[in-house]
């Protein structure tokens, strides 16, 4: 039977892979074909180049076990670090990055101090949101009739959705078109930094690419009876 893994919750990759799958893989007391191993952990260290048991899972066992394809990508890059920037997407697929890891300590300070000052004066701070929401879920209850007997929250709850839709959509408007034209002002420092970053070694063991535009450039195939003579011309 072959199986493919998936791991996805918190030390997955040490854990369950190093102390569990390695070692039967190793001693032939699997039971099962491994084809292919997904992690979806930040942090997965076990893949790194020099981590013992990432190279006990590349002698032959595990997702190597019979060859496999390798595909050489290339794409645009975005934001280059020396460590893990913590960076998650919202609902759009925006990754959010902090402004000392896209232009570098000093203008990165610059860039959030400027933020900081253009959150105060476009009055896009989360105490004004409060009031937005307050006024429109109030204004929503006397539309809908709020405290009728037969009241319907699942309409309200709807009506309300649709109501805040407009001031939210204005409010993420407005922010990131200041982030874009702080961005723009410090242009300079963020190519600059992003270049300085992306040829440097790991700072705390791992470091973090973003990028977009990704496309196939290479595809290699590997068969395993032919690794060695492959690995001796490298």
């Amino acid at each position: 039977m072959k199986v493919a893994y998936v791991l996805n919750t918190p030390n997955a990759a040490n854990y369950k892979v190093g102390e569990m799958i390695l070692p039967q893989l190793e001693s032939d007391s699997h039971g099962v074909d491994v084809v292919g191993i997904f992690f979806f952990d930040d942090n997965t260290m076990l893949l790194q180049k020099g981590n013992p048991k990432g190279e006990r899972l590349a002698k032959g066992r595990g997702i190597q076990s019979k060859g496999g394809i390798i595909y050489q990508l290339e794409g645009s890059l975005l934001v280059a670090s020396t460590r893990d920037m913590q960076t998650h997407p919202d609902k759009t697929g925006r990754r959010w990055v902090s402004p000392y890891y896209l232009a570098g300590k000093v203008a990165g300070g610059k860039m959030s101090d400027e933020l900081k000052r253009g959150i105060e004066k476009n009055k896009i701070d989360t105490r004004v949101w409060d009031k937005i929401r307050d006024k429109v879920w109030a204004e929503t209850e006397k539309k809908t009739g709020y405290g009728d007997t037969n009241y319907d929250h699942q309409a309200f709850d709807k009506a309300f959705t649709e109501a805040l839709g407009p001031h939210k959509r204005a409010w993420i408007k407005k922010y990131v078109d200041m982030c874009y034209k702080i961005m723009r002002k410090y242009k300079p420092q963020i190519k600059r930094h992003i270049l300085r970053q992306k040829d440097k070694g790991s700072e705390f063991g791992w470091n973090e690419i973003l990028v977009n535009q990704i496309k196939i450039k290479d595809v290699f195939l590997l068969k395993r009876e032919e690794y060695p003579s492959i690995k001796a011309a490298a």
